[in-house]
């Protein structure tokens, strides 16, 4: 019986993993204490040394040492600096691997009040595309498109432009291209593609964030047990 209710309570933490997005990630990867996680793997060091420093060298008077003894937390300085290693290698592949759009915008309201339209859209979806292929309607006027989750990016020929013209387009359900889309739609259609988009890079993301999150909790849950077992026992 315990048996399977663990395999159930697996199964479930596995499909919660999966379903993690990168604006799920968003939060920390934007953080501002995580995003300077890389200057505590130089501190944490540091400060683990003084502080040892300190509890060697004070022996007199015993009043002196009482009160260094008593201002030194348990911290597990190691599991502190792991911490800032894992945050700092999260952020890394954040920065390198998330989609820019998902960086740049939490939502719509961001994407507007940045003053951007269907073609800065259209410069996240590049990103996300899929290949580029050929539809063969005309021979001197070749249209390209390219998969972006439920939409085209179709490029077509225009005096203008010498490589064509890109604008985005609907996905008919027999697979062919529909009628241009609003700013809005496009905008939540780029996001819903490239929110999934580097699913190994995703995961890894997720795996070092957590492995952070988790000793830093750990770390701070020691700290406030000390603080009322001394509070509590003084």
């Amino acid at each position: 019986m315990i048996g399977i209710e663990w395999a159930k309570l697996h199964r479930r933490a596995l499909d919660y993993i999966l379903r993690i997005r990168w604006s799920d990630v968003r939060a920390l990867g934007q953080n501002r204490l995580v995003r300077s996680s890389f200057v505590w793997i130089a501190i944490v060091p540091a400060a683990a040394r003084i502080a040892l420093s300190l509890k060697e060298r004070v022996t007199d008077p015993p009043w002196a040492k009482g009160m260094v003894e008593s201002l030194h937390l348990p911290f597990s300085w190691q599991l502190l600096f792991w911490a800032a290693v894992c945050f700092t290698f999260g952020t890394v592949v954040y920065d390198r691997r998330c989609p820019a759009i998902v960086r740049d915008h939490a939502d719509l309201g961001s994407f507007q009040r940045a003053g951007m339209g269907t073609g800065h859209a259209l410069d996240y979806a590049e990103e996300v595309a899929g290949p580029k292929l050929l539809d063969n309607k005309e021979p001197n006027q070749p249209t390209y498109r390219r998969r972006v989750g439920s939409m085209y990016i179709v490029t077509r020929p225009h005096p203008q432009f010498d490589e064509g013209r890109d604008e985005f387009a609907e996905v008919d359900p027999d697979g062919s291209i529909g009628i241009g889309l609003t700013d809005d739609s496009a905008f939540w259609r780029t996001m819903h593609a490239a929110d999934s988009h580097r699913p190994r890079w995703l995961r890894a993301t997720v795996a070092l964030y957590a492995v952070g999150v988790g000793l830093a909790v750990f770390v701070f849950l020691q700290n406030v047990w000390w603080v009322l077992v001394v509070a509590l026992g003084s």
